[in-house]
């Protein structure tokens, strides 16, 4: 249980990584100019995304109990393999089963082949896309940052809510969040020539950038090997390979983006005077608006909110001590709430932070007392879908007598494909609506602001092994 850890000790421990990062943040400056370390998804490590920093401490609290005893035999069965040395170095011999195959490191060989059929399976979309919006330009001098068919509906886009802007779509890849296969891309593709005021940025991409990038890529992505494993270990529990597995990860990322450089140039030389993005906190975010203000200066850039957003993330305390924190700078900021409009205040990214005028979403729901049975509404987030709904099962299996019902909102981008196993007191829901005994949200979810706003009464699901 993670709440048990004093915050002292937390700090300690925080620090400890946090001073491994601001070293390794100098040498990798030194060594790529055009590839930033504060572009990494690393240094954005949010706690509801990647656990292994909750896990760094339950393996801490693990180490502190086996100093109290010795034990014949300790077996660990795991499904993730970088963290084996982690394991052997808990202090007493243990012996580790692992039921998959995640491998330690990231394979130089294998990382060369994959990407160079990825390469030539770009190139074929690239062409695709040149060819069926060949006569299509840029219309606006206001334009905005898309990723059908995310947040469209009826071939319109709903998180802009104006017609006001062009859309630039990012169709092939965000280095972060788009993950579609081949075919699956070529399908996307023909449905956003389906829409209007909208382009793939794609088009702007020739074959010579994608040959540059890849050969780029490669040389990167070796000299960064070479030079900036990590060595981390805390409290001598050995965390280097864990550590570097996330780090490489966040490397090809962000290599990807150099695709779409000399892209950037052909729009942004040109007459434009705005550029909306949401993601402006995240990875490719911070890849545009320093691409942008380097080709264009006069571009004024707004930046929205996406997701939960406070002053509690790990790049938050590291873009407040670089010195290329000018380079993300935005014109104005758009916050999605009162809350998270002070977390930006406290970044100073821009001195213009607004609040969106957007009305709150109304959710017709009640909260009820009911003598025979217990109705509980659980609004689920993006990153903790499987650990929730394994705890309400355990909790359903050893109280079978219980009239005691659970409705499950799953996040949008989330599939719960193991219903099956769930127990038969567990409902999916596609809307939010009815009467509840209690309604509980994952805190990850932005419904959150909406029950807020709409004076329903809530309660934050704490789960132990998060912290």
């Amino acid at each position: 249980n993670l709440k048990k850890f004093s915050p002292i000790k937390k700090k300690i421990i925080f620090n400890k990584y946090f001073a491994i990062i601001k070293k390794n943040q100098k040498k990798w400056n030194s060594l790529f100019d055009d590839e930033k370390f504060e572009e990494l998804e690393f240094i954005n490590s949010r706690n509801d995304k990647y656990i292994f920093f909750n896990k760094f401490l339950s393996l801490l609290s693990v180490r502190d109990l086996l100093k109290k005893k010795l034990y014949d035999n300790i077996e660990v069965i795991s499904d993730q393999t970088i963290y084996n040395y982690a394991y052997q170095s808990l202090g007493q011999k243990i012996k580790c089963v692992f039921v998959n195959r995640n491998p330690i490191t990231i394979n130089i060989n294998f990382f060369i082949l994959r990407n160079l059929v990825n390469l030539f399976k770009n190139l074929f979309l690239i062409i695709l896309i040149k060819l069926l919006f060949l006569n299509r330009k840029i219309e606006k001098e206001k334009i905005c940052l898309t990723q059908f068919p995310r947040f469209f509906s009826k071939k319109k886009d709903n998180f802009y809510k104006t017609k006001d802007y062009f859309n630039l779509n990012f169709t092939l890849s965000d280095g972060i969040f788009i993950h579609d296969g081949f075919f699956r891309n070529i399908i996307k593709i023909f449905n956003i020539r389906k829409l209007k005021n909208t382009i793939p940025i794609e088009k702007y991409i020739t074959i010579k950038d994608i040959f540059a990038s890849y050969m780029r890529s490669m040389i990167t992505l070796h000299k960064a090997k070479r030079n900036l494993l990590f060595g981390l270990k805390i409290n001598n529990l050995e965390l280097t390979k864990v550590v570097n597995h996330y780090f490489l990860n966040s490397v090809k990322q962000r290599l990807f983006l150099n695709i779409y450089s000399n892209a950037l140039k052909r729009i942004f030389k040109k007459n434009i005077r705005e550029f909306h993005l949401f993601l402006f906190e995240y990875s490719i975010g911070f890849y545009l608006i320093r691409k942008i203000k380097d080709i264009n200066s006069s571009v004024k850039i707004f930046g929205y909110q996406h997701g939960i957003f406070s002053d509690k993330l790990l790049w938050f305390s590291f873009l407040n001590i670089s010195k290329y924190k000018k380079f993300y700078m935005v014109n104005t900021i758009l916050a999605k709430n009162l809350f998270s409009l002070k977390a930006y205040k406290k970044l100073k990214l821009t001195n213009d932070v607004q609040l969106i005028k957007n009305k709150s979403k109304i959710y017709p729901l009640k909260i009820i007392k009911n003598k025979y049975k217990f109705n509980v509404l659980i609004i689920l987030g993006t990153h903790d879908t499987e650990e929730i709904l394994f705890a309400i099962n355990c909790l359903l299996k050893n109280n079978l007598k219980q009239k005691i019902f659970f409705h499950i909102k799953a996040h949008p981008k989330k599939k719960i494909t193991n219903i099956h196993e769930l127990d038969n007191r567990i409902k999916i829901i596609d809307v939010l609506k009815g009467s509840f005994q209690l309604i509980l949200c994952s805190d990850t979810t932005t419904i959150s602001y909406d029950l807020i706003n709409s004076k329903i009464d809530f309660k934050i699901i704490e789960i132990e092994n998060r912290n």
